[in-house]
C-alpha cells in the first residue's frame, strides 16, 4: 500500500499537474476585424468604406459605424472593437469565420465561459479571457442556430 501512495505522489500527481496547468489559457492577438487588431492605432486604418452611424450612443473616443464601433485611448490605440459579423470579415490565426460558434470554439478551444448576453433576444456569449495579455473576446451567437451575431473584443486590466 505504501509503495501505491509513493508511485502516485511522485509519478502521477506530476503528471497530472502538468496536463492541467495550461487549461483556461488562450492567445487572443490573432484575431482581426477586417485585419484591424486591438493596439492597433485608428489613424492606420482605412474607414472610408465603412457607414457612420447616429444610431449609437456618443461617448469619447468611440467612432460609431453600422458594421461596428471602435474605442481608443488618449493615443488613439483601438482598445475596443465591437463587430458585426454579417458585415465584418473576423478571423483568428488568418482564418476566417462568418457562420457557427461552434467554428470558434474549434479555433479557440472550450477555454472559455458561456452565459447569456440576452435572454429576451436568445443571443447567448462565449467569453474568452487571454491574461497574459489582458484581452477579453466575446462571441454573441443566437442560441437556437448557434450562427453568429457579433464579436466585442477588448483590452481589459
Amino acid at each position: 500500500m505504501k509503495r501505491i501512495v509513493i508511485y502516485f505522489t511522485l509519478v502521477l500527481v506530476p503528471i497530472l499537474l502538468t496536463a492541467c496547468a495550461g487549461n483556461g489559457q488562450v492567445d487572443l492577438t490573432n484575431i482581426t476585424c477586417d485585419g484591424i487588431q486591438l493596439g492597433d492605432s485608428i489613424e492606420n486604418v482605412a474607414v472610408e468604406g465603412y457607414t457612420l452611424s447616429d444610431r449609437f450612443p456618443e461617448e469619447d473616443n468611440t467612432i460609431n459605424f453600422e458594421e461596428w464601433r471602435i474605442t481608443t485611448d488618449n493615443e488613439n490605440v483601438i482598445t475596443r472593437i465591437y463587430a458585426n459579423f454579417s458585415s465584418i470579415e473576423i478571423a483568428v490565426n488568418s482564418q476566417i469565420y462568418r457562420d457557427m460558434i461552434d467554428d470558434i470554439i474549434i479555433a479557440l478551444g472550450d477555454h472559455h465561459s458561456t452565459d447569456w448576453y440576452d435572454r429576451e433576444q436568445q443571443l447567448k456569449q462565449a467569453v474568452y479571457i487571454d491574461h497574459d495579455n489582458h484581452i477579453q473576446a466575446t462571441f454573441v451567437y443566437d442560441n437556437h442556430s448557434n450562427q453568429l451575431v457579433w464579436v466585442i473584443l477588448e483590452i481589459v486590466d
